[in-house]
């Protein structure tokens, strides 16, 4: 992530007229954040900065307007303005698979899933060898109930990219909702150790051992989070939720939101917080994704 973000900028600095680099810049910096490598309000700023200018220079730049509704949607929390965007994105460039994907993501976690449907397929047709796509139909049918298909889904994704411990993560998500919990305990180690305990794979092997009622090693678990630097409200979230400490998940989760933590946005329609959905806490939380 860092050695992207470096090369963007590298990249700026060679040309500061070429749009595409602003957009590239603007995409890791936005992923990294994501993906808990740095923190969202620290790189929010500069990440709006480079996708706006990435605009500006040009205006035609499909991929320019997939990158801000990224920002606007996972990091700001805005999926209204985040469509938009990808809206514009898709009338400048129908097959772009990038604003199909995220189309997906956005119409499916905001519990859009007919909707949703059309982009998913339509960017498996354009390219069938990218995991980006078959994991976009994964999460539409996790998001569903359709834990069978999420699986067959991630599967293939994870055919298509082995070494990337994401792939194992879905699969452990899918296999824990069937209470199938040796199988996700299996996916979610193995997405730890490709990630070297990356606390974001650690919080959901905790997750599920909690769920499978092996609470001891769930509680090293959240000891080890605690420790790293890299760890969120969201990460001790999610095994506060596993070990059923419904009051401790819910204000680890409404720090995550004041940080505008990306991962936050599966609370919408996430199998994992069904728990939840009936504290008053958890209704307050979920009226600030609206619009």
């Amino acid at each position: 992530m860092d050695r992207g973000i470096e090369l963007m900028q590298q990249a700026v600095i060679l040309d500061p007229q070429y749009a595409p680099s602003y957009s590239g810049l603007a995409a890791c910096l936005q992923n990294s954040a994501f993906f808990g490598y740095s923190d969202t309000l620290t790189v929010l700023p500069r990440a709006r900065s480079a996708a706006l200018r990435a605009t500006e220079l040009d205006a035609g730049l499909a991929d320019a307007h997939v990158v801000l509704a990224s920002i606007l949607y996972y990091m700001e929390y805005k999926p209204d303005a985040a469509e938009q965007e990808l809206k514009r994105a898709l009338e400048l460039e129908p097959a772009n698979l990038g604003g199909l994907i995220y189309m997906s993501w956005l119409l499916g976690e905001t519990g859009r899933f007919d909707e949703a449907m059309i982009p998913t397929k339509h960017a498996i047709e354009i390219d069938p060898l990218s995991k980006a796509s078959h994991h976009a139909l994964g999460e539409l049918y996790y998001l569903q109930r359709e834990y069978e298909k999420a699986i067959n889904a991630y599967e293939m994704a994870r055919e298509l990219h082995p070494d990337d411990p994401s792939q194992y993560q879905y699969l452990g998500w899918a296999y824990q909702q069937m209470g199938q919990y040796e199988q996700a305990i299996a996916q979610h180690r193995q997405a730890v150790s490709l990630s070297q305990r990356h606390p974001l794979y650690l919080s959901d092997l905790g997750y599920a051992l909690g769920m499978a009622g092996q609470g001891e090693e769930a509680l090293k678990i959240l000891a080890e989070i605690q420790q790293s630097d890299g760890a969120t409200p969201y990460h001790l979230a999610l095994i506060h939720l596993g070990l059923g400490n419904i009051d401790q998940a819910l204000e680890a989760l409404e720090k995550a939101y004041a940080l505008r933590e990306g991962y936050l946005v599966y609370i919408i329609m996430g199998p994992r917080f069904d728990p939840l959905r009936d504290e008053q806490r958890f209704k307050d939380l979920l009226g600030k994704f609206e619009g």
